[in-house]
């Protein structure tokens, strides 16, 4: 039998880096993880014909899954165009949530070694799980904090050892908001720390669940609106960015600037809201998103740059239950015509948007989506990304 990172690589046509191949080849045996994700997926289930750890139509199309915390949720690595693995998410399985933990699978490692010490609170995204929160970080602490640091630091020519090492011993002691302010100072797991960051700063301001942000004081969200401001200069995918933004821009008076800011961040999908998290779940749902609930409250002053998007309207003008339908539809119409025309890159994104915007309204729906994605990377060259929609699509 060959080792354990050929059959994965062999099975998924990716093209493993060394230190991805070691992990699943010995150290992921040989450590044991200190935080919820304990648990290293099964690679021979995951290589199966119908992959039984998969869950298609709610993880990411793009995604595999490689530690589970054994409560459903998964830490799964996105695969990109050239078969290389890249960004790590938390997936929820509650829904399909999730959020970017890091570029390498050490910075995922150490943010859930953080995360672990996340104060509990009644909100949906983290559940049973923490009434049986891990009682030994590793029985072989060393080694594990080692590999971690010598791990990131070669990635990351910008940090010392010594710095990662600070992040580990407060991780180590149990010193959540010591160890979240140097992630965020370090940029390691970067957008899941500053949302960890502003989900602190919002709880320590508002902390009965029925509290409202507008109990937030003006350097609290100056505080966070700088913290949104840094996301979504690096990225433009994660909804509760650019709600926290509009809001706190709205709650300075600068409605204006809010609107656009909404208006920005419409397209971002509404499983990367961290709605609940971040008190942002509090609007008129059959808008779907909270940017959008926002534009939807004030289109009457809306200018007509705005009210005309095609996207837009789809929402504003939402008087049945059949938004989930529509979007659906939008994206899917779109992606068709892409793959009609031979442009399968972008048959692919629009595929994507089609079942990861709002989601879809059937298996059935997904199955057609899926089948897109698979025809479309498998067009373009993207040997990856097609043998993983392509799992999905035979794990439905």
């Amino acid at each position: 039998m060959g080792r354990p990172s050929q059959l994965l690589s062999d099975r998924y046509q990716i093209q493993l880096s060394e230190s991805w191949q070691n992990w699943f080849d010995g150290i992921g045996r040989e450590v044991s993880l200190p935080g919820f994700f304990r648990q290293q997926v099964d690679l021979a289930g995951l290589c199966a014909s119908k992959p039984t750890q998969i869950w298609s139509g709610f993880m990411l199309p793009d995604t595999l899954p490689v530690l589970s915390n054994g409560y459903g949720d998964w830490i799964c690595v996105r695969v990109r165009d050239d078969g290389s693995f890249g960004e790590l998410l938390h997936w929820y399985h509650g829904g399909g949530d999730w959020i970017p933990v890091g570029q390498h699978l050490a910075e995922a490692i150490l943010h859930d070694a953080v995360d672990v010490h996340r104060p509990i609170r009644k909100q949906m995204l983290r559940g049973a799980v923490e009434t049986a929160r891990p009682k030994n970080s590793s029985d072989r602490p060393q080694a594990l904090q080692q590999w971690l640091v010598d791990s990131i630091v070669a990635v990351r020519d910008d940090l010392s050892q010594d710095a990662v090492l600070k992040i580990v011993e407060a991780a180590q002691a149990g010193q959540y908001a010591v160890a979240l302010k140097l992630l965020v100072e370090s940029q390691l797991a970067f957008e899941a720390a500053v949302c960890d960051n502003t989900e602190q700063m919002i709880q320590q301001a508002v902390p009965s669940e029925h509290g409202s942000l507008n109990m937030l004081e003006d350097e609290d969200c100056n505080r966070i609106a700088e913290l949104c401001e840094s996301i979504i200069e690096r990225r433009q995918d994660l909804g509760w960015a650019y709600s926290l933004l509009g809001w706190c821009q709205q709650h300075a008076g600068n409605k204006e600037l809010s609107k656009t800011t909404f208006f920005s961040g419409r397209f971002a999908s509404a499983f990367s809201d961290q709605s609940v998290r971040l008190r942002l779940h509090r609007f008129e749902q059959r808008y779907g998103k909270f940017s959008i609930a926002q534009l939807a409250a004030s289109r009457k002053d809306l200018p007509e740059s705005i009210t005309s998007d095609e996207y837009l309207t789809l929402y504003l003008n939402n008087r049945d239950a059949n938004l989930v339908s529509r979007v659906q539809d939008y994206w899917l119409n779109l992606a068709q015509s892409a793959l009609a025309s031979g442009d399968h890159a972008e048959a692919y994104r629009l595929a994507y948007n089609a079942g990861w915007d709002i989601g879809a309204t059937s298996m059935p729906s997904y199955r057609k989506i899926l089948d897109i994605l698979y025809q479309s990377s498998k067009a373009a060259g993207w040997a990856g990304r097609s043998a993983v929609a392509k799992a999905h699509l035979d794990a439905i």
